[in-house]
């Protein structure tokens, strides 16, 4: 007996049915408060980067041992490894407000590609990575870049989020 459900193939197999095409709109201010979780915790890690150039100045000011080995461009490592992850940090965060609201769909892609610089950082990479893959699926969807759009014409996102309810 055939089975009258579309998922099913004829030989018995299960093939789910396509994503539907609002899947991107939904899930728009997941990815923006992630950037913006995200950009938190960078700023956290750019913090410690700040401490960490501080008490290396502090050490570089200390008189210096004849055989020690130079160390006197270590403040100035920590301070571009703080630069690269500042950045992106503020990035994100300015970018995940911005896209909670639906607006500046082009920020928000230049934010979470912005990420790639705090991998540097070794700590954010992993999380930033990850967001900047789920974030590019999710905004380059026409359906994504349509709620934008219509945003930016003068409709609120919550008829936009309605529009696309499953």
């Amino acid at each position: 007996m055939a089975s009258s459900d579309p998922s099913q193939t004829p030989g018995g197999g299960f093939h789910p049915s396509p994503r539907p095409s609002s899947w991107g709109v939904q899930n728009v201010r997941m990815v923006a408060a992630m950037m913006i979780v995200q950009g938190v915790l960078e700023g956290m890690i750019a913090f410690l980067f700040a401490v960490q150039a501080a008490l290396w100045f502090f050490v570089v000011a200390q008189p210096a041992k004849p055989e020690a080995p130079d160390e006197s461009f270590m403040p100035y490592l920590s301070l571009i490894s703080m630069a690269s992850v500042l950045i992106p940090s503020v990035l994100h965060i300015w970018a995940g407000i911005q896209n909670f609201s639906f607006q500046s769909h082009t920020f928000g892609i230049v934010g979470l590609l912005s990420g790639l610089s705090s991998v540097y950082s070794i700590w954010c990479a992993p999380t930033g990575i990850a967001l900047m893959i789920l974030g590019l699926i999710v905004y380059l969807q026409s359906d994504t870049r349509d709620a934008f759009a219509q945003v930016e014409a003068g409709k609120s996102p919550d008829t936009i989020l309605k529009m696309h309810q499953r």
